[in-house]
């Protein structure tokens, strides 16, 4: 229990006339609280300081369980305020739990306007002139191109949410004024139904981002988000969320750490290294099992045409999880024309000279539910 009290229950925390208060001294007493300030005979840090004197109406109070964790008391000066603010550090039990950052996606609907695209077709432009300092163009895709391009959607995303912020506020000072405005009442609402209108297709866009969290048959393409579809998007992604797993030895994990620990070590029994003889290996080959004809295997060897790569991003779906750089397939269908030769180049090079660097050898594991097992059971979901 913590806060302003303005008022003390013992002579000792103010100088002059005391403000005293039995009831406060009562219920400290009634539910074991303890001030985490220690009494000291000669000093007393003081929260707040007048003309005709200084008290200590600022105070923590702490369960009997948390003094022996209290690790140190301290009043600062706190900004915007007259009286010091008091710090309390507490030792808490367990291990910290550390999340990573989550990871980044590119906001598609940018993708959608004309303008923004002419932004990326210049900037691309840009990009191409920084070829020459990386040793091929896979390097210079990974270490220079995906960051660039990640800022540049970031610096975007800022200045749209800026401005849409002020876009809607302009849009509430204009219906204040027809509010006020001597006009006729059927002219005051047609004027206030357009104005509603602007502000809730202005919230549409935004929240637009919601679709991609919903199954493709609850929406068609084209389709604004309504507010079951939103609710729905909630919904489940609170669905999804693990509050406890069971674990292979039957006991129930509820801690973050406990249902981490219970995951990643079922997960690396179950796909950890099989071993093998190298000799049983090859005895499988030699059983009558047809070699690819020698028109076939060169066929298979020559390099990836730029019709093959436009076939396969085009039968791609939409609104599927992109990679740890955050480029959705969308972006490859939408900029083709502008990115086409570069995509052709970096895939043949990785595939002719096995080039790859270490962010596109690392990946994110998401383990998906079995509908055909419990939902709480480590086995219920694969990777």
């Amino acid at each position: 229990m913590a806060g302003d009290f303005n008022c003390v229950i013992s002579q000792a925390d103010c100088t002059g006339k005391p403000n005293m208060s039995r009831a406060l001294e009562k219920i400290t007493k009634g539910i074991r609280l303890y001030d985490v300030c220690e009494k000291h005979p000669h000093t007393t840090a003081y929260t707040h300081y007048t003309n005709f004197g200084a008290s200590r109406i600022d105070r923590i109070y702490i369960t009997e369980a948390l003094i022996n964790q209290k690790q140190a008391v301290e009043t600062v000066a706190a900004a915007f305020s007259d009286h010091f603010a008091v710090t309390l550090r507490l030792k808490l039990d367990g291990t910290r739990m550390m999340q990573k950052d989550r990871v980044w996606r590119k906001n598609i609907t940018l993708l959608e306007e004309s303008t923004f695209q002419e932004t990326i077709k210049e900037q691309w432009k840009k990009w191409q002139k920084y070829l020459r300092y990386y040793p091929n163009k896979v390097e210079w895709c990974d270490r220079y191109v995906k960051k660039q391009m990640k800022q540049l959607f970031q610096r975007e995303g800022a200045e749209r949410s800026s401005d849409r912020r002020e876009l809607e506020n302009q849009y509430y000072g204009m219906i204040y004024r027809v509010i006020r405005e001597p006009i006729s009442q059927d002219v005051k609402a047609i004027q206030l139904r357009k104005l509603k209108a602007k502000i809730t297709r202005l919230h549409s866009i935004q929240k637009r981002g919601a679709l991609l969290d919903m199954e493709d048959k609850d929406r068609i393409p084209g389709e604004h988000i309504s507010l079951h579809q939103y609710l729905k998007s909630r919904k489940r992604r609170t669905i999804h969320r693990i509050t406890y797993v069971i674990a292979e030895n039957g006991l129930q994990q509820t801690g973050r750490k406990e249902i981490m620990n219970t995951f990643t070590e079922h997960k690396t029994r179950r796909y950890n290294n099989i071993k093998t003889e190298e000799r049983k290996i090859k005895e499988l080959i030699t059983c009558g099992i047809n070699k690819i004809p020698k028109i076939a295997n060169e066929a298979i060897e020559e390099e990836i045409t730029m019709d093959e790569l436009k076939t396969a991003i085009k039968k791609g779906k939409e609104h599927k999880s992109p990679g740890q750089d955050g480029i959705c397939h969308e972006f490859y269908k939408i900029m083709w024309e502008t990115i086409k030769q570069e995509v052709v180049d970096v895939i043949n090079h990785m595939y002719k000279y096995g080039t790859e660097t270490d962010k596109q050898k690392s990946g994110i594991i998401v383990c998906l539910p079995n509908n055909s097992m419990p939902t709480k059971e480590t086995r219920s979901g694969n990777p």
